[in-house]
């Protein structure tokens, strides 16, 4: 699907970049008509990518006339035309959905007076009988697994003077910090020296200010103790090494980055966990399942701390922990369910799996996440 490869920002239209360029620069005003002021530079730079993905398919199509307003560009017919266009190149349906609510929300904030409700509602739709190709179930993994495959990842970089090597630390590192805070990947993305990532005296401390979490409160948490070595060896030697593959060779504070020595962005992120939990497990996970299966977790090993989901995962409201206990009780059915089968056809039980070492460490992620060890 390279084709779909969309359009950077200084390649659009200058009509389309005028017309951005006004409602991420402009002063903040009380108004509805100013909604983008209530969005997050993340979620901007998300915007901006699937808008970019429209004006190509424009482009491609012999659609795209830049003389035209871009809500011109979105009548029915086009818009109609790109989803079917993206469902015969073979994008999942939910795939389709991110993209035209994307279009429409930049619509709405190039162009508030836009009538472009038909592209949200089509894509509300397209929602309510959209199809997962592989469930959530079959694609989670436990923090505990991934936290493993992490280690090894880092582990098996021996030669970190090897750029390669030293590209699978950092994916080794990234992974466990993921697995052991779940933390957003734009807070994982965001994570720089002196900003969110603070040090004293040894002790490491990552702090978000309300305005950079999206329920608007301050969070914060310690380094996970199993992380610092690791961490102190990524900053002293795998680090300089990426920044040493850039042109500019300028240290921007920034921990995450990519091979070409650059700060890497939200998407080089989400494809490290998506392409390296592919090829360990054989699905890709995406960054929020992560937080669904420690949030799950919790809910079925000790439902009693099913209140502090929302505190650790920084929700801004309750439904969500109510989901994920709602989910321990059938869970817990189906294990014992599946263990009177197992007795009654006098099937052999495998061995108990050994506690790993990290779990014998008292680091397993999902007691450091709650914050105490396992009894």
């Amino acid at each position: 699907m390279a084709i779909w490869q969309g359009l950077p920002l200084e390649q659009w239209p200058a009509v389309d970049r005028e017309a951005w360029a006004k409602v991420t620069t402009s002063a903040p005003k009380p108004s509805f008509r100013e909604p983008q002021r209530r969005l997050r530079q993340t979620t901007l730079r998300a915007y901006a990518l699937a808008y970019g993905g429209w004006v190509a398919w424009l482009d491609r199509s012999g659609r795209l006339d830049p003389a035209l307003r871009p809500e011109d560009r979105a009548d029915v017919d086009s818009v109609e035309a790109y989803w079917g266009d993206m469902k015969t190149a073979g994008f999942a349906d939910l795939t389709i959905v991110g993209r035209l609510h994307g279009l429409h929300d930049v619509l709405r904030l190039i162009s508030p007076a836009a009538d472009v409700g038909f592209i949200a509602a089509g894509a509300r739709r397209l929602r309510a009988v959209a199809r997962r190709r592989t469930s959530i179930a079959d694609r989670i993994q436990s923090p505990q697994a991934i936290f493993r495959h992490a280690h090894a990842l880092m582990g098996g970089a021996r030669n970190i003077s090897d750029v390669r090597q030293a590209i699978d630390f950092r994916d080794g590192l990234l992974l466990a910090l993921w697995a052991s805070r779940a933390t957003r990947i734009s807070n994982l993305t965001d994570l720089a020296f002196g900003a969110q990532l603070l040090e004293q005296d040894g002790h490491w401390r990552v702090e978000y200010q309300p305005w950079e979490m999206k329920g608007g409160v301050r969070f914060a948490f310690d380094w996970p103790a199993s992380l610092v070595e690791p961490l102190t060896t990524y900053i002293a030697e795998v680090r300089p090494l990426l920044l040493a593959q850039g042109e500019r060779r300028d240290d921007h504070r920034r921990l995450w980055i990519s091979i070409k020595g650059n700060p890497m962005s939200s998407v080089a992120l989400r494809e490290v966990i998506q392409s390296r939990t592919r090829a360990e497990f054989g699905l890709p996970m995406n960054p929020h399942h992560i937080r669904h299966s420690l949030a799950t977790e919790v809910a079925e090993q000790t439902p009693e701390n099913v209140m502090d989901i929302p505190v650790m995962l920084s929700h801004s409201a309750t439904e969500t922990s109510e989901r994920y206990y709602n989910l321990a009780g059938p869970a817990r059915a189906a294990v014992k369910l599946a263990e009177e089968v197992e007795r009654i056809r006098g099937g052999e039980k495998r061995p108990p799996i050994p506690r790993n070492e990290a779990e014998e460490r008292g680091d397993n992620p999902l007691w450091t996440l709650l914050g105490r060890n396992r009894k």
